[in-house]
């Protein structure tokens, strides 16, 4: 595979990163939707395959995860409460399941990025992303424990603070060390000789 379609398939990972974590909208329109991320994603895990085959297992989830996040739109909230009340149960428990498909798929997506990282010789830069892998699931994982709770005491209303700067803390430095990765294949310039 050619380093030219790796560092394009980082670029699509970085822009999916834009749509998946930050959250804007205008007028009521949420101008980057998630579902648009794993859009990306998928683009992405197409370019990427070839040099790192497990990637293409991720193909099929990241599908099922976009068109989760469609179902998360307004409009589709809007027609799903008219279903019966009786399937709550089965939304929640749907819910859950979609979380933990969502908390493995970033871990196993970042487990290849590393790879990629560690086959461009960056040994320094394939641990921090898998440090940043491992405490992005450990963060996750408490936060859907602690913050399920409806009318938290006080004292855990700061753990779920602590969660949440713990996560924007450990997603800033994966996104940085994804785009050191994407600048270990980027495209060579030669300088013009006169």
């Amino acid at each position: 595979m050619e380093r030219e379609d790796i560092y394009r398939g980082l670029v699509w990972v970085m822009w999916a990163q834009l749509f998946l974590y930050v959250d804007f909208h205008l007028g009521g329109i949420n101008v980057l939707p998630k579902w648009v991320g794993y859009v990306l994603l998928w683009r992405a895990i197409h370019l990427l395959r070839g040099a790192r085959p497990t990637l293409g297992l991720l193909e099929g989830l990241c599908v099922l995860l976009g068109v989760r996040a469609v179902f998360q739109t307004n409009l589709a909230q809007e027609w799903l409460s008219t279903l019966p009340a009786a399937l709550d149960g089965v939304q929640t428990l749907v819910g859950l399941v979609f979380l933990a498909l969502d908390v493995y798929f970033e871990y196993q997506f970042l487990t290849d990025i590393a790879a990629l990282a560690g086959a461009a010789g960056e040994d320094g830069l394939e641990r921090s992303l898998r440090r940043g892998r491992d405490a992005l699931t450990v963060l996750y994982t408490l936060s859907c424990l602690v913050g399920q709770r409806t009318n938290p005491p006080d004292w855990l209303l700061a753990v779920i603070i602590l969660l949440v700067v713990s996560v924007l803390g450990a997603l800033l430095c994966v996104v940085l060390d994804l785009n050191r990765v994407r600048r270990c294949y980027a495209p060579q310039t030669t300088p013009e000789e006169p």
